[in-house]
């Protein structure tokens, strides 16, 4: 495995990134001036595949705060055919203005021929895109997936806080 120091998004030039407060877990993209910040050079999806000489991707995970539909809206479709799965946490869930994007972004992985599913009950927070060109998805398990796992996930979470 190798680390990039790299914030990938939607566009090729530095970016500061906002650290965590002493009471958060993560970090977030702030507008100048909003706390402590440590600028990282900036990279589009495209770019960075390109720094890495990357051809075929195997997972792409998206947790980057809210710059997900930027890293998307910039990323070509033929870099997208390219990966066999894509893990995204949209923040929608932040900020509910997203949805219409979340939206466009879901109908264009779907539209490129991936198929999805939304693990979270409400938002978008955890979504799966499989791309059946690069990996063997029959029938079966695409139910399997849509059907047990999102909701057994879902029931153990819900009695998890139940008996907590």
């Amino acid at each position: 495995m190798r680390k990039y120091h790299f914030a990938v998004g939607g566009r090729d030039s530095p970016v500061e990134i906002g650290l965590p407060r002493a009471e958060e877990h993560w970090g977030t993209v702030l507008a100048a001036g909003q706390g402590e910040v440590e600028t990282v050079p900036g990279a589009t999806l495209e770019s960075f595949r390109n720094l890495i000489g990357a051809t075929q991707i195997d997972l792409i995970k998206v947790d980057i705060e809210g710059a997900e539909i930027a890293m998307f809206d910039t990323a070509s479709d033929d870099l997208l055919c390219d990966v066999a799965q894509i893990t995204i946490e949209f923040h929608d869930f932040m900020e509910a203005s997203m949805g219409p994007d979340v939206r466009r972004v879901i109908d264009r992985l779907t539209g490129l021929g991936f198929f999805h599913v939304v693990f979270t009950r409400n938002f978008h927070g955890d979504v799966l895109f499989l791309n059946p060109r690069l990996i063997g998805l029959s029938g079966w398990y695409r139910w399997w997936m849509r059907y047990p796992v999102k909701y057994s996930r879902g029931l153990r979470r819900l009695s998890s806080k139940a008996f907590a």
